[in-house]
């Protein structure tokens, strides 16, 4: 009978890990945003939001929500502010955070691929 509760739990905590990791697909969905291209590679680095008033930005012939941001790198360099571009049918506030999953240049731009942290 213990060797059976004990194969019952295992599958019940299998079960619940299993649960618990598989959300929905697009619960990561991946936001568009872009940085003044400085030279930098910004891939691994960490976009947090500030404040909560954007202003109206465009790069590349489109529009952006400017929001001013800190930009931290987990490897231990200074973080520091400056303005990011966020596609405006996206809803952020002060404290969003954002992981650069890549970046592309564009006319002393770089266009960021982003996820919701």
């Amino acid at each position: 009978m213990k060797q059976f509760k004990l194969v019952v739990k295992s599958i019940c905590s299998v079960l619940m890990l299993w649960i618990l990791f598989s959300g929905p697909a697009d619960a990561r969905a991946s936001v568009q945003g872009n940085v003044v291209n400085d030279g930098q590679d910004y891939v691994g680095r960490i976009i947090v939001i500030t404040d909560p008033r954007p202003g109206v930005g465009s790069a590349c012939g489109e529009i952006w929500h400017d929001y001013s941001c800190v930009i931290i790198n987990p490897g231990g360099e200074p973080a520091f502010n400056t303005i990011c571009g966020i596609d405006p049918n996206e809803s952020v506030k002060p404290g969003d955070r954002f992981d650069i999953i890549s970046q592309e240049a564009c006319n002393g731009h770089l266009f960021l691929q982003l996820e919701r942290k």
